[in-house]
């Protein structure tokens, strides 16, 4: 079916690219499927168990990147016994919470894109630019905002960075999709979301 044309059960469309689609199969629940409502509730708890698999391990592999760069922080820091090893993991996801939390209860994907996000500046500060341009195409593969992103690395001359992110994009929005979906399908969902997404956004079509 057309990724764009179908409607869950409050009519919402889907805007996100055919790469997330394909890697939530397991967890879809199609209308007419022989699904329960055990069913539906497990899959729901999955992901939300998984979305704070996500930002756990995001917040932490952040703190340690910046302990890692910071000699003067690191000198203070025990792990596990001192407060501010702690500070440095739990501070950030409370500032975060009120958009945390609107995002996990209803079931976004934004969690799993901060994460990514997360990714970014890991490598970045780990001086990995390759990696940290894998992470950012995720990052955009998920929500097409975080090309804007791209600014950082182009400012900074990285062209590693952007190397990463412009292999990590062929793979996410051209290759995957063509391997599952087979090039056609794939071609026609990619100029769908283009012209129901992408060039609204720049004014360029009224696809409402």
């Amino acid at each position: 079916a057309d990724l764009y044309a179908i409607t869950d059960d409050k009519g919402l469309l889907y805007h996100y690219p055919a790469l997330l689609a394909i890697l939530l199969v397991p967890l879809a629940d199609p209308p007419g499927a022989a699904s329960t409502r055990t069913a539906f509730a497990v899959k729901v708890g999955l992901w939300y168990a998984l979305s704070l698999l996500f930002l756990g391990l995001a917040v932490h592999r952040l703190a340690l990147a910046l302990e890692r760069t910071s000699p003067g922080l690191a000198a203070r820091l025990r792990p596990g016994r001192s407060w501010r090893w702690w500070a440095l993991r739990i501070w950030p996801v409370l500032a975060c919470l009120p958009a945390l939390g609107h995002g996990l209860s209803l079931g976004q994907v934004n969690v799993l894109w901060l994460g990514l996000l997360c990714g970014m500046a890991t490598a970045t500060l780990n001086n990995r630019p390759w990696r940290a341009g894998g992470w950012l195409a995720g990052a955009i593969c998920l929500k097409v905002l975080p090309i804007f992103l791209l600014l950082f690395p182009l400012w900074r001359r990285d062209w590693r960075c952007l190397a990463g992110c412009v292999a990590g994009l062929v793979v996410g929005l051209a290759l995957i999709p063509t391997l599952v979906l087979g090039p056609a399908r794939a071609l026609a969902s990619f100029q769908k979301w283009s012209q129901a997404v992408i060039l609204p956004a720049f004014g360029m079509a009224h696809d409402a």
